[in-house]
């Protein structure tokens, strides 16, 4: 048997595409010829976040070595710098060991030449004393500057000084117009920043709960080569998000003039629980949109006031009117709704429904093809009554259409763990969690004959993907599933169902995981469904979305693992 230093190069790089970055490294270190495959993969990827426990990665070594050969910054392609959200991480400036003396004066000496023409350095804090004091974040912007071919750009700040030298340039770049005269090297540098992620943990999956995240997406949309963003909405304020300071602190909103100088087609809004008021003033300022996913967001237990007020969290109808102002560039939209009270059992969730009014109204949205909502922004009943009719308002051209179980009793439940419970569970208790899981049941029932009826109304569709619930019980039993392939096989629909395996593997970690089941495919009816693993993204399309609740009932270890 051949070893693994002589297999073919090419069969050695895919395997390389999968390998995690302990493993590349110690795959390279093996022969000569195995580091110059490796080498690439090892640099395309790099995470230098400051993770729990406040021990520094060694981001002076990886500034070093690009340094010192320019081919390896040329193999990167997407960063992530910055302080995790954790508690545990101290906050305030952090600094390096002085560890290596002959490392450490290459690099001052090699950015004091870098740097002697760059006016974006000089006009602002000294990046040279930074360097010189060690400082994380006097070495995250120089990286920052040095790398040519930089793709996608992922910033964790939780409003400490970790990242303040990196700060410093975005925010000269944002204040100087004519910046990429003044700086031409790192103007053609930043044109190859493609997308860029703030504030979101990809790790856990976890909403970070300081609310001083910096999070300021104004200013990366100066980079001429911007597509794709991603934020968290922790703050109701948006012009903190999309205004430079004093713009946004004179309560001006979201201006359609900042926006208008931007390229972005993609956009995915994390954790947003107030986004309706100000999403018309950011879509008017992005007229290329074309994905456009949101993750509404609402914990009962800390935003919602305490007097029992009517309160409509989402207007179906202020929806339909904020999109309209992309209606005729957007070809992909993504809903999910998380409403939830992360103190209380499953059993007790709040109930939605009165803080829900009107369905989704897309029928002038002409390119809109891929379309993933909760069932009840398509039949407007929020209360799962599947007896009730209905007119679908979608887009005239939808292709492909996904529905979540969202909003429905299916959303939360899970097996937990009675021995977390401080006395033995209440009769009424008991009745109270038999009732739900009761109704969770009868509103996936409500599901399946919604999507038979779609099938059988939308004769533009090409496929139908159905979320199945998190807790494997509450899934469509096999007769349902029969129905729901004859109905695609009649219609020559492809019918696909997917399996979040959060609570089937009974692992956080696997928050982002799914299972597509792809049960009928007109292109060849005759074929056994077949399934594919998901992790991250589906087609485009983010995963993990509305898994606060049980990434919180994980945390508190309450979801039981054994059988």
């Amino acid at each position: 048997m051949a070893s693994f230093s002589e297999l073919p190069s090419e069969l050695v790089e895919h395997i390389a595409s999968y390998l995690g970055q302990a493993a590349l490294y110690a795959t390279s270190q093996l022969t000569r010829s195995l580091y110059t495959i490796i080498v690439p993969f090892l640099y395309r990827h790099v995470d230098l976040l400051i993770p729990l426990g406040n021990r520094l990665p060694r981001i002076d070594k990886f500034c070093f070595n690009i340094l010192n050969d320019a081919k390896l910054a040329e193999y990167v392609r997407s960063l992530r710098v910055g302080l995790s959200s954790s508690e545990r991480v101290w906050g305030g400036q952090q600094f390096l060991p002085n560890d290596n003396e002959i490392q450490h004066g290459y690099v001052c000496a090699k950015a004091q030449s870098e740097l002697e023409d760059e006016a974006l350095v000089s006009e602002g804090e000294d990046l040279r004393t930074a360097l010189g004091a060690r400082e994380y974040g006097a070495y995250a912007a120089l990286i920052f500057m040095k790398l040519p071919s930089l793709h996608r750009l992922d910033l964790a700040d939780c409003g400490y000084e970790s990242l303040r030298p990196l700060h410093r340039i975005l925010h000269g770049i944002v204040r100087n117009n004519n910046w990429q005269d003044r700086s031409p090297r790192l103007a053609g540098r930043i044109t190859s920043i493609k997308e860029v992620s703030y504030n979101f943990d990809w790790e856990t999956g976890m909403r970070q709960e300081n609310r001083t995240s910096n999070t300021k997406v104004w200013q990366v949309l100066p980079f001429s080569g911007l597509r794709k963003v991603e934020f968290p909405n922790t703050d109701k304020n948006l012009a903190s998000l999309f205004e430079p300071p004093g713009r946004s602190m004179r309560g001006v909103p979201p201006t359609i003039r900042t926006w208008r100088t931007t390229s972005i087609t993609t956009m995915t809004i994390r954790h947003s629980s107030e986004i309706c008021d100000n999403l018309n003033g950011i879509l008017q300022g992005t007229p290329h949109l074309q994905s456009l996913t949101c993750e509404l967001w609402h914990d009962s237990s800390v935003c919602l006031p305490s007097v029992n007020v009517p309160w409509v969290w989402i207007s179906l109808e202020r929806w339909s009117e904020s999109l309209k102002s992309v209606r005729t560039t957007l070809k992909t939209l993504v809903l999910s709704v998380e409403f939830f009270n992360g103190k209380e059992l499953y059993f007790r969730q709040p109930d939605i429904r009165t803080h829900v009014t009107g369905h989704l109204d897309l029928r002038n949205f002409t390119v809109l093809q891929d379309l993933e909502v909760p069932v009840p922004f398509v039949t407007g009943d929020p209360v799962f009554w599947f007896a009730i009719t209905f007119e679908p308002c979608l887009p005239p051209n939808l292709r492909h259409l996904t529905l979540r179980p969202d909003m429905s009793r299916a959303q939360f439940p899970y097996a937990f763990d009675s021995s977390i419970l401080s006395e033995t569970q209440s009769f009424q208790d008991s009745q109270r969690e038999s009732n739900y899981l009761a109704g969770a049941r009868m509103d996936m029932t409500c599901v399946f004959q919604t999507s038979l009826y779609l099938v059988d109304k939308l004769n533009s569709l090409n496929s139908i993907t159905v979320w199945q619930p998190p807790d494997p019980t509450l899934a469509w039993f096999e007769g349902q599933m029969d129905d729901f392939v004859t109905s695609c096989r009649n219609k020559s629909v492809s019918g696909r169902i997917i399996y979040p395996q959060i609570l089937r593997r009974k692992a956080a970690t696997e928050w982002d995981l799914v299972q597509e089941v792809t049960l009928f495919d007109p292109s060849s009816p005759q074929s056994e469904p077949f399934e594919r693993l998901f992790r991250g993204e589906r087609n485009g399309i983010p995963l993990g979305l509305a898994t606060q609740y049980h990434l919180g009932e994980f945390r508190k270890r309450h979801v039981r693992r054994h059988r």
